[in-house]
């Protein structure tokens, strides 16, 4: 959906500046927690890539938080389906 190679950094001992985190949390037989921090610049790349417009669009920063609370609620979901908790 996004559209994009998640890489880390390349120099490890370097702090990563994240400005945006979404955060999900999953309850009952299996219990965790996911997250996904990343700069302000990173958040909208991936709202454009999801909304199919530009990342230079006001609309990808406006929508950026959006994007990336549904990243994580994709992933979090893909996960109870393939630990068996889906629906």
């Amino acid at each position: 959906m996004v559209g994009a190679a998640v890489t880390g950094p390349g120099d490890p001992t370097l702090a990563v500046q994240s400005h945006m985190t979404g955060v999900v949390g999953i309850g009952g037989a299996v219990q965790a927690v996911f997250s996904l921090r990343c700069s302000s610049e990173s958040a909208g790349k991936i709202a454009a890539q999801m909304l199919g417009i530009s990342p230079d669009d006001l609309g990808s920063q406006k929508a950026a938080a959006d994007a990336v609370g549904e990243v994580c609620n994709i992933v979090a979901g893909y996960f109870t389906v393939k630990i068996g908790l889906g629906e």
